[in-house]
């Protein structure tokens, strides 16, 4: 499972999914509107990080299960948890 959030002031965002990591339009949708708001420089760059090492957790996962699903358990342990 995959779970991200976001808080805002009187607002809480919570995003699963079940067996998979998050595709990339479901990454942008996510991040479209929190990026908008940004008016910083310093701001945007942790924003962005954050949201680009979220895409590798989730590239991670989806690969880890298909090796695990294709008999690659060991290759797939490799890539960590």
């Amino acid at each position: 499972m995959t779970f991200a959030s976001e808080v805002e002031l009187g607002v809480v965002k919570v995003f699963t999914t079940d067996g998979r990591g998050f595709t990339p339009d479901e990454m942008a949708s996510r991040s479209v509107d929190r990026l908008l708001r940004i008016n910083n420089r310093s701001e945007l760059r942790r924003v962005l990080t954050q949201y680009f090492k979220e895409a590798q957790d989730s590239e991670r996962m989806n690969l880890r299960r298909k090796l695990e699903e294709n008999g690659f358990t060991d290759a797939a342990k490799l890539l960590g948890d």
